[in-house]
């Protein structure tokens, strides 16, 4: 198969970029699917038009960080209620970079949210 061809290219691409295709192997977390991905933004795209209000570009990325926050919470299938309400009573003892990384979704149980 020629590598000027599609089918070509794309083995071509695969082989130069095996090591990094396969590392999603090592994190049983990852999908080689972006199904998941692209199902949690579905609600973001929907509502793209009320986004062009943020007032400005740093609103708008504050609006992004609160929405990747928000998704993190759920993936981690952590009530996004409960962490918040931890994470704004906790958030006030954090002195280091260590103690806010402590408050992120991956660090958390639902256990943990109800103390």
């Amino acid at each position: 198969m020629p590598p000027s061809l599609g089918f070509g290219k794309a083995i071509k691409y695969t082989l130069s970029n095996w090591d990094q295709l396969i590392l999603y192997l090592d994190y049983p977390a990852f999908s080689l699917s972006n199904n998941s991905a692209e199902n949690a933004i579905k609600s973001f795209c929907v509502g793209g038009k009320n986004w062009m209000f943020s007032g400005s570009p740093k609103g708008a990325e504050s609006s992004a960080m609160l929405y990747s926050l928000v998704e993190s919470v759920k993936m981690n299938n952590l009530s996004v209620i409960d962490y918040f309400n931890y994470i704004l009573r906790k958030i006030l003892y954090c002195e280091t970079q260590e103690d806010y990384q402590k408050l992120l979704p991956f660090n958390l149980s639902s256990k943990e949210l109800k103390l």
